[in-house]
């Protein structure tokens, strides 16, 4: 009977797993990658960004290639605006994959951030947008999480403001 119940949660949970992956837009995954992007260089590392970045790359040239405004997280009004954001958000993905070191990483997640703040102003939702005037870059930064500054790392962690909810 045990084996039954385990069954029947372990089936429940891989059912309720595959309609949020269903649900899941464009937007939402390409933030998903983002922020571990985010979370890796604020903790001056590069575990993780290369594949995050090519990850969000696909989504992007995915988006591109068949344009929906569902899947962009956007009014259809403004579907244009984000389909022109996309081959920028996939150059700056694939810059981020390739970096071999930090200061190039940052340089390119500086780009795609630009990029994806862009997206986020389209969709008029979306995590914040958080600014360091010490490093003079954006960001976007998750509701509720602690100041995470990607450009600076573990050095000044905290430093940034939010500048647009």
């Amino acid at each position: 009977m045990r084996t039954l119940a385990l069954a029947l949660a372990a089936a429940l949970a891989l059912t309720a797993g595959a309609a949020r992956a269903a649900t899941t837009t464009a937007y939402e995954a390409a933030l998903a990658d983002y922020e571990t992007v985010r979370l890796a260089l604020a903790a001056d590392s590069l575990a993780g960004v290369a594949a995050a970045a090519r990850h969000l790359g696909s989504t992007a040239t995915q988006l591109a290639a068949h344009p929906d405004a569902v899947a962009a997280a956007v009014p259809a009004a403004k579907l244009d605006t984000v389909t022109a954001l996309l081959p920028q958000v996939g150059q700056a993905a694939d810059a981020l994959a390739a970096a071999k070191d930090l200061e190039t990483a940052r340089d390119a997640f500086d780009h795609l951030s630009r990029t994806l703040i862009r997206w986020r102003d389209a969709a008029g939702r979306g995590p914040a947008v958080a600014y360091c005037a010490m490093v003079k870059r954006s960001w976007l930064q998750p509701a509720g999480k602690p100041m995470g500054n990607p450009y600076a790392g573990k050095s000044m962690a905290s430093c940034g403001e939010i500048t647009a909810k």
